[in-house]
């Protein structure tokens, strides 16, 4: 036992000094573009602070789905648009399907599916998100 104790401590303490040396000669030896370049098709954007903070309101709701009710996009026959519902629902948890949502850029942002939440959801906010999405994911490619 005490063999194995001096071993594992005797690993850490050379790689302990090895870390500790590179950090003075400044080596790094990790290259991070060979990670970032595999992950680049990923549809995962930076949050804006603003929508950021906002995230535990996504989480309260209830899939009543009076927002889907009021909203006069979806009241269009055949209308392909992601209802509010869904995205409340998906952004309140680690989803990476946010590249297959349909936002359209002529949502008036009437608020209406906003005012018929029952726990007040900050929908307008999501939407807004949404629909920036395009920027967003430009700009960390």
């Amino acid at each position: 036992m005490l063999i194995k104790k001096l071993q594992a401590l005797f690993l850490l303490g050379t790689q302990f000094f090895k870390l500790i040396i590179c950090k003075i000669l400044r080596i790094n030896r990790r290259n991070n573009s060979d990670f970032l370049n595999a992950y680049k098709n990923d549809h995962i954007f930076p949050i804006p602070k603003k929508h950021r903070g906002l995230m535990p309101d996504y989480s309260k709701c209830t899939y009543c789905y009076l927002c889907d009710a009021v909203c006069p996009e979806l009241q269009i026959p055949n209308s392909t648009i992601t209802p509010p519902s869904y995205l409340a629902g998906s952004f309140s948890r680690s989803l990476t399907d946010y590249h297959y949502f349909n936002i359209s850029q002529t949502c008036s942002t009437c608020q209406k599916c906003q005012e018929a939440c029952p726990q007040d959801i900050p929908l307008k906010e999501l939407i807004e998100l949404m629909q920036i999405k395009p920027q967003l994911l430009t700009s960390t490619s």
